[in-house]
C-alpha cells in the first residue's frame, strides 16, 4: 500500500498528517481511521458540499444533488436524509430561518 514513506516530499512537498502509516486505502476501510467504506466517505464528502450549497446559493436542489456528484434526485434525497435527518427542503428552510432569527 502507499503509504507518506513512499513519497516523503508528497505533493508541493507536503504530506498531509491524515494518511496513515498502515497506507492511504486503509483510511476507507471499516477497520481504518475514518471508520466507513470508500463510497460512503465519498457520499459524506458530497451531502457535506450540498449542506454549503444550501445555505450559500438559490441553485435549486436537482442543481445542487448534480453539481454535487449525484447523478439522481432519488438517491440524493435518501443519502441526505440519512445522513442529515432532514430533507435537502427542510434543511434549506431550517438555515434560512436562522439567518432571518426566526424560531420555526
Amino acid at each position: 500500500p502507499l503509504t507518506q514513506n513512499d513519497h516523503p516530499q508528497g505533493v508541493n512537498g507536503y504530506v498531509s498528517p491524515a494518511i496513515p502509516e498502515e497506507g492511504i486505502h486503509s483510511v476507507y476501510y471499516k477497520d481504518g481511521p475514518a471508520g466507513v467504506g470508500a463510497i460512503e466517505y465519498i457520499n459524506q464528502l458530497r451531502i457535506h458540499k450540498a449542506c454549503s450549497m444550501l445555505t450559500d446559493t438559490a441553485e435549486t436542489i436537482s442543481e445542487i444533488a448534480f453539481a454535487c456528484g449525484f447523478h439522481n434526485l432519488s438517491h440524493f434525497n435518501r443519502k441526505f436524509l440519512e445522513l442529515v435527518s432532514c430533507t435537502p427542503g427542510e434543511f434549506r428552510r431550517i438555515a434560512r430561518s436562522q439567518e432571518c432569527g426566526i424560531k420555526n
